[in-house]
């Protein structure tokens, strides 16, 4: 859109200078400093902004609608997240993670080996030079129906959206049998996406997408509640634990999460670029299953009962008493500990190794979100939070972050006040 605007000004500034000098030389006029000043610099501009105008203000009053929407929403959110020393269950029936470098254990493992961006032959930098980027080339293949040569970010979003509805097609037709026997009251549908492409995303439009998936499996419209969260880093953590919470009191419902993040188009690296010359652009989805622990879906195994906490005990003496309890967990090489820190902030590093210093904890059981995500993380936490879900086979996970301020949240089989009292 910017270079659009700016070929049409170049147009208009280049046609009125263009005409003002042939009927300057038609008539034989010779002008003075301020004529040139005035008919060659300030007329074109001007009539370059009053054609801009309408775009200008529509574009002012879009995003004072959006900080306005955006203030009524933070006010109207419970602020009740989980408290610290407060628990919650949950019951998990499936859970999905993908990104370019597959899904679920095949992304694990292609985070514990780090592995990097690759070169993106479809993005540049500002010199023209290709980016790298955490680009999902199925996307590209599978998802591109228009043949479109660049696919833009709502329809990379759309694409992912459906694939993570497709993934959850049998559990649902056995929870829509069971809304034919008023098992359940409704399904609530939580679509998260990152603050920065709500401007992007027409929910009207991804509605119509996904409305026939659910009415081909025998869900009635009633019955199911369509929720949008547009999450930033500064109110993820207590927007998404706030989620959690409700879902462990909803007895009569049904949440299905999907998460989702794209950058990948020219124009969100033109932006970013300005700032941070070698910022690299990720796309990945997630997607979770949940009801509170009190209930049961009938025809479903629940992967695993889990209990959340957020602990204002020190870690360090948390991460003690688990190693005597869960001390088979340290022998797996299986990661529990997911760490949100990026690797390059040298501060945050020394707070995080001065935490483990002292612990059973190895390599092994570390797995780092932030390596494979670029700079695209503003999601990272409930991605982490996803993947700890996924990684059932171990007794406790710990979602951490080594900012002082972010308070570690723990994942457990078993209601950790059994041991830690």
């Amino acid at each position: 859109m910017n270079k659009i605007m700016l070929w049409v000004l170049f147009t208009i500034v280049s046609t009125i200078i263009f005409v003002t000098i042939r009927y300057w030389r038609d008539i034989q006029f010779d002008p003075t400093v301020f004529d040139l000043f005035i008919y060659l610099m300030l007329v074109p501009f001007g009539v370059g902004l009053i054609v801009f105008s309408p775009y200008f203000i529509f574009r002012g009053v879009k995003k004072f609608s959006s900080i306005c929407l955006t203030r009524v929403q933070q006010i109207s959110e419970p602020k009740s997240n989980i408290h610290q020393d407060e628990t919650v269950g949950l019951a998990i029936y499936a859970v999905n993670v993908c990104s370019v470098f597959g899904e679920n254990e095949q992304l694990i493992s292609a985070m514990q080996h780090a592995q990097g961006p690759k070169l993106d032959t479809q993005l540049f930098d500002s010199l023209l030079r290709p980016c790298l980027s955490f680009r999902m080339n199925s996307i590209d293949e599978d998802g591109n129906k228009e043949k479109r040569p660049i696919i833009p970010i709502h329809q990379r979003l759309e694409y992912l959206l459906l694939q993570e509805l497709q993934r959850y097609t049998i559990e649902l037709t056995i929870i829509a049998n069971q809304f034919r026997q008023a098992v359940f009251e409704r399904l609530n549908i939580h679509l998260i996406v990152s603050e920065e492409i709500k401007v992007i995303l027409d929910e009207e439009k991804s509605n119509h997408i996904y409305e026939p998936f659910f009415d081909r499996l025998g869900f009635l419209p009633h019955q199911i509640k369509y929720t949008y969260h547009y999450l930033s880093p500064s109110t993820i953590e207590t927007q998404w634990l706030s989620c959690l919470m409700q879902v462990s009191k909803q007895t009569t419902e049904v949440s299905l999460f999907i998460v989702m993040d794209s950058e990948i188009s020219q124009q969100f690296i033109d932006e970013k670029t300005r700032f941070f010359p070698n910022y690299i652009a990720a796309e990945y989805a997630a997607s979770c299953l949940l009801t509170s622990s009190k209930i049961k879906i009938h025809g479903l195994d629940e992967i695993e009962n889990i209990y959340i906490n957020r602990h204002k005990k020190p870690l360090v003496n948390i991460l003690k008493k688990f190693e005597l309890t869960y001390s088979e967990q340290y022998n797996l090489d299986c990661p529990f500990i997911i760490i949100l820190d990026d690797p390059a902030d040298n501060r945050l590093i020394k707070i995080q190794q001065q935490c483990f210093a002292n612990t059973a904890l190895e390599t092994q059981h570390l797995l780092n979100v932030h390596k494979c995500l670029g700079n695209s993380q503003n999601l990272s936490l409930i991605l982490g939070f996803i993947l700890a879900m996924k990684i059932h086979n171990c007794k406790y996970r710990v979602v951490y972050h080594s900012e002082p301020s972010k308070t570690p949240i723990f994942i457990s089989s078993i209601n950790e006040y059994d041991i830690l009292d």
